[in-house]
């Protein structure tokens, strides 16, 4: 099976698969490639993180956690191997608000008063 992900339109991807046809990937579409092992979580998290790489000149994101994401992404394509998924969102990249504490990333909420300050859960 030939797989190829591809930018489109700036902010969404198309997913080309010798599976499917062409489509433009909203998360339920994408979530549906992921079921039908038409893409990986691995491939869909790297098209992500190419994306934000590129547009980083706009200032986004504040902290990025790629090695979480790549991680999750590599555990989620072993849950889906076996079939032990977590449900129709698993493998899907998500991204949050600066004012969210996750674990093992810097919040800092965007304010300068928090410069140098690192809160981190566990």
């Amino acid at each position: 099976m030939t797989r190829k992900i591809t930018q489109y339109n700036n902010t969404f991807f198309r997913i080309q698969s010798s599976r499917s046809l062409h489509q433009d990937a909203t998360i339920e579409e994408a979530a549906k490639a992921l079921a039908n092992h038409e893409i990986t979580a691995v491939e869909l998290t790297e098209k992500c993180i190419s994306q934000i790489e590129k547009t980083r000149r706009f200032n986004m994101f504040v902290t990025d956690s790629f090695e979480q994401a790549r991680e999750a992404a590599k555990a989620s394509d072993k849950r889906r191997k076996d079939g032990k998924t977590l449900g129709p969102l698993d493998g899907i990249p998500v991204a949050s608000k600066d004012n969210f504490c996750t674990k093992g990333v810097r919040t800092t909420v965007g304010s300068k008063m928090l410069k140098g300050i690192n809160y981190m859960l566990g």
